[in-house]
């Protein structure tokens, strides 16, 4: 599925800009992460029909799914980890919730049909009944409810996008487990400081020495990345390639 190219504003990073093309933005490190993790730790509302196999049914306190259809089986964009429920015992596939929670970690499709998802913790119904709301900037972080459908369509738009990270070059870690080789970008050159990039080669690839010679100003390019393995604290770039100086 192609997603549209969201962008974002991220002054502390240098960076506030709305290409036509993603490769017209070359992101810090740190500023690709703040892109990323825009919704992490971070309280959101949404207003979303419960994902029942069979409505009516049950409140659960753990695992409960919701989504943008109101109607059995329809597929599901949020699941709570935790929730505090209703006193009430049922609920229909027709009934609009509104709920707060964390925003804890996206959640990639367990199988070729399913969709990505968004876990959410410590969520609580805030009410229950009324309409979709049709407006609302699911980027802004407050209280206003955001229909789960366009929250979910901006946490996910920035993956499988091409993107340009220039930062310095810390070093590689190959895995014998998947045969793939990850070369860590950082914003300085601290040694133990966070390494928010992760690009991602097939094999066990060397960076070019022209990298290992200089490591700062390493501008690598490829596609962002969610995997089972992802950390919600790095981006993970896959189909990663260094990219000359001129280039």
């Amino acid at each position: 599925m192609v997603r549209p190219i969201l962008s974002i504003c991220l002054a502390l990073a240098g960076i506030c800009a709305a290409p036509s093309h993603a490769q017209d933005t070359v992101y810090t490190p740190n500023g690709l992460l703040a892109r990323y993790m825009h919704w992490h730790d971070k309280q959101v509302t949404i207003a979303a029909y419960p994902a029942l196999f069979m409505s009516p049914g049950r409140w659960k306190d753990r695992q409960m799914e919701f989504g943008a259809k109101p109607e059995p089986q329809a597929p599901a964009l949020v699941v709570c980890d935790v929730l505090t429920a209703p006193n009430e015992n049922r609920i229909t596939s027709t009934d609009l919730i509104i709920l707060r929670g964390v925003f804890a970690r996206r959640v990639p499709p367990w199988s070729g049909d399913a969709l990505d998802q968004i876990a959410l913790t410590e969520c609580e119904v805030l009410s229950i009944g009324g309409a979709m709301p049709q407006d609302g900037d699911p980027w802004e972080i407050n209280d206003t409810p955001k229909a789960v459908d366009a929250l979910h369509d901006a946490v996910f738009g920035i993956i499988g996008q091409t993107v340009r990270v220039k930062g310095f070059y810390w070093g590689r870690t190959w895995s014998g487990a998947t045969d793939e080789s990850r070369h860590d970008l950082q914003e300085t050159a601290a040694f133990l400081g966070p390494k928010p990039i992760g690009c991602f080669q097939n094999g066990k690839v060397d960076a070019p020495q022209s990298v290992l010679d200089t490591r700062e100003n390493t501008v690598i390019e490829g596609e962002v990345a969610l995997t089972y393995h992802s950390r919600p604290d790095r981006v993970d770039i896959k189909n990663c390639r260094f990219i000359p100086p001129d280039g």
